[in-house]
Order: C-alpha cells, then sequence, then structure tokens
C-alpha cells in the first residue's frame, strides 16, 4: 500500500445554498484577499483569486465579481434572497 497521505477534495458549497452569497461570506472573501495582500505582497491577482476561489468553494468569478463590488463602493452591499424563509 501506499503510505502517501491523500487529502480530501475541496469542499464546494451544498447544493441548497448555492445562489446570493451571504454578506458574511462576502466579508470572508475580502478579508481573505486583504489578508493575502499583506501576507505576500507579490502575488498576482489571478493567484490570489484562484486561491480563495479553492478555498472558500466558489466560482472565480463570484470572487471577482465580490472583490469589484468592494473596491468599486468600499462597502459590501446586501443581496437580499428571492427565496421567502
Amino acid at each position: 500500500m501506499d503510505d502517501a497521505v491523500q487529502s480530501s477534495p475541496p469542499k464546494r458549497r451544498k447544493q441548497l445554498d448555492l445562489g446570493h452569497l451571504t454578506l458574511t461570506e462576502k466579508q470572508s472573501i475580502v478579508n481573505m484577499y486583504k489578508q493575502s495582500l499583506i501576507d505576500q505582497p507579490t502575488l498576482k491577482m489571478i493567484a490570489v483569486v484562484d486561491n480563495i476561489s479553492v478555498a472558500m468553494g466558489v466560482a472565480k468569478s463570484t470572487v471577482y465579481r465580490t472583490l469589484k463590488e468592494y473596491k468599486g463602493t468600499g462597502t459590501l452591499l446586501f443581496t437580499p434572497s428571492w427565496r421567502a424563509t
């Protein structure tokens, strides 16, 4: 048998949770972005977005869109769910 440690695949968002990101999820993306700029200031944007995408389990386009919203307005906007809860 092989003694190599097998890691599980990265977790994606649950199928039921797909849709708009919560404000907390958006804030997590921004916080990860800010932290990666502090930790590795020479890292290119595409690498930062890729790392965040894998860690959060969201699409790269979602990360780009969230960062664009944050950079454009300086804040994150709440997106109400279309589903009644």
